[in-house]
């Protein structure tokens, strides 16, 4: 049975492979994810908080001056005077009162800029990026999974391989099952790709903005490895839900739509639950717990029972509404498949 469920989940990877949607999901998303890195990187690499513009010189005939940035930065390193080297006097004493009020704002300035360069090193830099980058699976990530499985479940009635694949033998659980393995195959090697670019990515940023270049720290490492666990998890409902559908309707094309459609009127019932009920009332929903599930919770101390008690009521508040789509979803997808024709429905 398992031989049978593993061989057809490989022969159903490389129809996968060789069909141009998942290639192009795949791009975007690594895209996207290098693209948002590259954004927050240069933000941080080119940073001057607090930089302030100092008169340098007499304006011209159009009242224009030249001017010369002092942030805190060049304040905390003494550079301030390197800076000013060749001013006249009127100018310099001026720049210098300016720069003398600067300094005052510096400590506050300096102490939030430290915060935010550390909590983007935590995110960019190794083994962070790698978290970085699964979180790029969310949103739109999500929207893809559920087309791709609504795809590769309709287009089994479209061409009819389904029936084929029955009457050789095949259980329709077992055919489920394979389905399901071979999408969570495809998402995992996404999860990989994503993983390497944000890898070689972190790398550069490791040792250029980091001060002690890749982190030793194996809760992080470990952390990583969690997260890619959850990401994981995280896609199996969308991967059900887009199969659901397409066994509804026995259609690809009709999947797929449907799948979207959902995606978007989700997104819209719950901000209205939110916004008329609260935010605990949405919990129902999908897509109120997977970015929730996504959260990147603190272990606690073995001898705090406390904090081990609120770590695992936050843990299971998002674990089991996931499992309860993830169940409820694919035994009613187990249910149609078993009862209803695998012929395809007049719009394909």
């Amino acid at each position: 049975m398992i031989r049978q469920i593993l061989n057809l989940a490989r022969w159903d990877v490389i129809k996968l492979r060789r069909r141009w949607m998942p290639w192009v999901f795949l791009v975007f998303i690594v895209l996207s994810s290098q693209l948002r890195l590259l954004t927050e990187y240069q933000k941080f690499s080119n940073a001057d908080p607090g930089r302030i513009e100092v008169q340098a010189g007499p304006g011209d005939e159009e009242g224009e001056y030249t001017t010369i940035g002092i942030s805190c930065l060049d304040i905390q390193d003494g550079a301030v005077e390197s800076r000013l080297t060749g001013m006249q006097n009127e100018y310099r004493n001026k720049a210098l009162q300016e720069i003398e009020s600067l300094r005052e704002r510096c400590p506050g300035t300096l102490a939030m800029y430290d915060t935010a360069r550390k909590i983007f090193l935590n995110n960019a830099a190794l083994p962070g990026s790698l978290s970085f980058g699964f979180g790029m699976f969310g949103t739109m990530g999500y929207v893809f999974v559920m087309i791709l499985a609504a795809m590769a479940m309709g287009v089994e009635y479209t061409w009819g391989t389904a029936r084929q694949v029955l009457a050789k033998g095949c259980s329709r659980g077992r055919f489920l099952a394979a389905k399901i393995l071979a999408l969570m195959a495809v998402v995992g090697i996404g999860h990989l790709v994503v993983m390497l670019f944000m890898g070689i990515s972190g790398l550069v940023i490791s040792y250029t903005l980091a001060d002690n270049g890749i982190t030793t720290d194996v809760v992080q490492w470990l952390r990583a490895g969690a997260d890619a666990i959850k990401s994981m998890y995280m896609m199996l409902p969308y991967i059900i839900l887009g199969m659901f559908f397409a066994i509804l309707t026995s259609s690809a094309s009709s999947g797929i739509v449907i799948s979207v459609v959902f995606f978007i009127g989700e997104s819209i019932l719950r901000w209205i639950i939110g916004s008329y009920l609260g935010p605990d009332a949405a919990r129902i929903l999908i897509s109120v717990n997977t970015p929730l599930w996504m959260t990147s919770l603190e272990f606690p101390a073995l001898d705090d029972p406390p904090a081990i008690y609120n770590y695992m009521r936050d843990f299971l508040s998002t674990f089991l509404p996931i499992l309860a789509y993830i169940i409820v979803f694919g035994s009613t997808s187990f249910w149609l498949f078993h009862r209803r024709d695998l012929r395809p429905s007049a719009g394909g």
